[in-house]
């Protein structure tokens, strides 16, 4: 009887944290939706400390790195990202920041610092997005081959990932300056 009600009371008590985080998130979309960065920074914080394991800090942290991102503050953005990258106890979340932290990283200048932040992302929901984010990081190297290369994986790989449109367009950018580029030389 007594391993069945302290069972029963861990069980209510993970609920009871359960709905305390889900509240704090509904607060920090609230604050988001209404513009306020210093409460938004506030409750990400109170999510990180008292419900870290929670996918809850995890998306907190995602959202506080947008804002970021949003405002220009790239290293800002990455720290957060980061956090997720190593509290985050869902791998999806993970694979997300990592992508999106090598998209800061990038905007950032440091192409190299983002082709090591990118996930190896083979197979999966991601794949098109990892391969996409890999063929700008490439791009931005002068490695123009291998920006086309990762562009065509992720058109195979891309799902709902990935902008259809918008990946045409870089492949037919990196298209349109081969041949520029070889008659170039050949005139040189």
């Amino acid at each position: 009887v007594g391993a069945i009600l302290s069972w029963n009371g861990w069980q209510g008590y993970q609920k009871s944290k359960a709905m305390q985080a889900s509240d704090k998130y509904t607060q920090i979309t609230e604050a988001v939706a209404a513009g306020n960065a210093d409460q938004v920074s506030g409750i990400a914080a109170e999510l990180r400390d008292d419900y870290g394991s929670s996918s809850f800090a995890a998306m907190a942290s995602l959202l506080q790195a947008k804002l970021a991102a949003e405002s220009s503050n790239l290293p800002a953005a990455a720290d957060h990202l980061q956090w997720v990258i190593d509290n985050s106890t869902l791998e999806e979340l993970k694979t997300v920041a990592a992508i999106r932290k090598a998209r800061v990283l990038l905007a950032d200048g440091d192409a190299s610092g983002a082709m090591n932040a990118l996930p190896d992302v083979a197979n999966g929901g991601f794949a098109g997005l990892a391969a996409e984010v890999r063929g700008d990081i490439h791009l931005a190297l002068g490695e123009t081959d291998k920006a086309r290369e990762a562009y065509q994986q992720a058109q195979v790989n891309g799902g709902a990932q990935v902008n259809p449109t918008v990946l045409g367009m870089k492949i037919d950018d990196l298209a349109a300056e081969s041949p520029a580029t070889e008659s170039g030389e050949g005139e040189s």
